[in-house]
């Protein structure tokens, strides 16, 4: 892996225009069966190590280091996490679209570095992706980067206001993937501010639970059902409802 640094640039434009299109619907791959953006992302991998880098591989270099890591450990997902930062660094692509900036900041690194000290390149993330027009890479930078925000401690009036904000931006893009995890963070912060008729129930302003346990199977997205479930168990721990946070965290365990 270390050799990809030391890579050629990819120059079969045949081989390029498949890697735009293969990108191009990585996010339509996800929503039918993530295995199959998986898929994409191992085949644009074997082609930069065999026929030369690509302004891909970066990306997709983050997207292996997020899956290593949902396999193995932190400590395995590291090197190419950094691989994919220097690579895109090398390539001067770290402010494009084409970072790997939701993989490596947003799920890979804050793991072994302060989350705090992230946030930022996930809003750049969020930027560049309004600028570009690359709307499904900057809303999720901005959902992530909400979390992180909710996670250091920023005011909830603040966050709540924000959330609002984007939540509006991503309906109006049609992106409702990034929404659906936007509003989990979303909900929790109302319910924080007491705008919610249940401390503990994932019902409100922002969402409806079953509505979005209903999406979560029917779009087979097992993360944003852990994800919801994840934030539910916040919720019974802020609020010292234990017995049914054992069970969320029971429920949480049995998701594939």
């Amino acid at each position: 892996m270390d050799s990809i640094l030391q890579n050629g640039e990819m120059d079969d434009a045949h081989k390029l225009v498949a890697l735009d299109l293969l990108t191009a619907v990585n996010s339509s791959l996800y929503a039918v069966n993530p295995d199959l953006m998986v898929s994409s992302v191992l085949k644009i991998m074997r082609w930069s190590l065999k026929y030369g880098t690509s302004e891909h591989t970066c990306r997709s270099l983050g997207v292996f280091a997020l899956v290593d890591f949902a396999l193995g450990t932190v400590k395995t997902a590291q090197k190419p996490c950094k691989l994919a930062i220097e690579l895109a660094k090398k390539q001067n692509l770290m402010e494009t679209q084409h970072a790997p900036i939701s993989a490596a900041y947003g799920f890979v690194l804050p793991w072994i570095e302060p989350m705090s000290g992230r946030a930022k390149e996930l809003y750049l993330g969020y930027q560049i992706g309004c600028e570009t027009g690359d709307l499904e890479f900057g809303m999720m930078n901005i959902a992530l980067y909400g979390f992180f925000c909710f996670s250091i401690g920023k005011p909830l009036s603040n966050l709540e206001a924000d959330f609002a904000d984007y939540s509006k931006q991503m309906q109006d893009c049609n992106m409702e993937l990034q929404r659906n995890f936007l509003c989990l963070t979303w909900q929790i912060v109302l319910n924080l501010l007491g705008r919610s008729d249940d401390s503990i129930s994932m019902d409100g302003e922002a969402m409806s639970e079953d509505a979005m346990l209903a999406t979560a199977k029917e779009a087979n997205n097992p993360p944003l059902r852990a994800q919801l479930y994840c934030h539910k168990l916040q919720l019974c721990v802020y609020f010292g409802n234990f017995e049914l946070g054992a069970t969320m965290l029971s429920e949480t365990g049995k998701i594939d």
